[in-house]
């Protein structure tokens, strides 16, 4: 299906057809990804299949691969395996989706069509953690509750040249005074 997954289809059409569709998307072929989200050197592998639940329709939709990460512990890059597998129904209206099971995820195609990327996109998006992290502190390169300090910056020998400042050390005395 090279290039044609991002083409518009009409919904209604692939479910009734019960349509199904493998392929694989690079790196450089994923539009709507956040920045600091890029898929590794080996191409996400994407399912789907259609049908129609509670008459409306629906893809059963697998995303897997490996995407690259910011972690938020260290700022490093990281790799994070994707499995991400859900059953999404694909309504024409926000009326139609409130309509739809609570245990289902929605996809609002408006005028009916939509991309096999922008399921896949959201299906990857939805996989992603909201602060990824590695999962094991030395990974990191850092140890437990330190602050990677930058070698050589003014802070650093700003820092290094003060003794520290204890603001609240005099606080008792004060409330004494004010007290008297």
């Amino acid at each position: 299906m090279p290039g044609s997954w991002s083409k518009l289809r009409d919904v209604a059409k692939l479910a009734d057809s019960r349509a199904g569709f493998e392929f694989e998307l690079a790196a450089n072929e994923l539009a709507g990804l956040p920045q600091g989200v890029t898929v590794g050197p080996i191409p996400l592998h994407v399912r789907m299949l259609f049908d129609r639940e509670q008459g409306l329709p629906a893809v059963q939709l697998v995303v897997k691969g490996v995407v690259t990460l910011t972690c938020q512990r260290c700022l490093q890059s990281m790799q994070y395996p994707v499995d991400g597998s859900t059953h999404v129904v694909i309504v024409d209206s926000e009326a139609a989706g409130e309509r739809v099971s609570g245990e289902r995820e929605t996809f609002l195609a408006a005028d009916g069509n939509v991309s096999c990327e922008a399921l896949a996109v959201e299906e990857l998006l939805l996989s992603l953690p909201l602060a990824p992290r590695h999962d094991d502190e030395q990974e990191c390169g850092l140890t437990a509750g330190a602050v990677p300090a930058i070698e050589g910056s003014a802070v650093d020998s700003a820092l290094g040249e003060s003794e520290t400042q204890r603001p609240f050390a005099d606080l008792r005395s004060l409330l004494n005074r004010q007290r008297s």
